[in-house]
């Protein structure tokens, strides 16, 4: 039964989610590894007056992707975006999540059709694309915030997990 609904499920994706998803997936648990090596009491740490916090890179890439993809790409028009207060979250709440916007968003990508994906959208009103290459700017985004976070790791003289897609 797991077999044919594990079947189903990828008969379900669109050539674009079946080739995307294993990216976009590494992606959020690479973020997700960088957010479990920082210790509770420096993610309030931050290199520079202005910069975001430690804590605030974590947020704000996996609640970008997630409040991005549902808002914008998705069309949901009850949600507005509204990043959380990353000051007032532990590292705990954090981590919990990152990995709620990383299922929000591996779930939404595999919600959409192969006719969806060329439609175009203005992400934040500003920035006009395509559902599908909003994914593609989403992933970069992700990718910036996460080596920021990790750097922050670096200047507090901790040692950062070990990058890679292919271990």
């Amino acid at each position: 039964m797991i077999f044919f609904i594990s079947v189903s499920y990828v008969k379900a994706q669109t050539d674009f989610a079946r080739e995307f998803y294993p990216l976009f997936k590494k992606g959020f648990e690479l973020t997700l590894e960088v957010a479990e090596a920082m210790p509770d009491s420096l993610y309030s740490f931050k290199p520079q007056d202005g910069a975001m916090t430690f804590g605030q890179q974590i947020i704000h890439c996996t609640y970008g992707a997630d409040g991005a993809i549902d808002i914008y790409v998705m069309g949901n028009k009850e949600r507005q975006y509204i990043e959380p207060d990353a000051s007032k979250m532990s590292k705990s709440e954090i981590v919990e999540a990152v990995k709620k916007y990383s299922k929000n968003s591996l779930e939404n990508m595999n919600k959409l059709t192969e006719e969806q994906l060329p439609d175009s959208i203005n992400i934040f009103g500003h920035f006009k694309t395509t559902k599908k290459e909003a994914f593609y700017f989403l992933r970069d985004h992700i990718t910036n915030h996460r080596g920021q976070a990790n750097l922050y790791i670096r200047i507090a003289g901790l040692l950062t997990p070990n990058w890679g897609y292919f271990k």
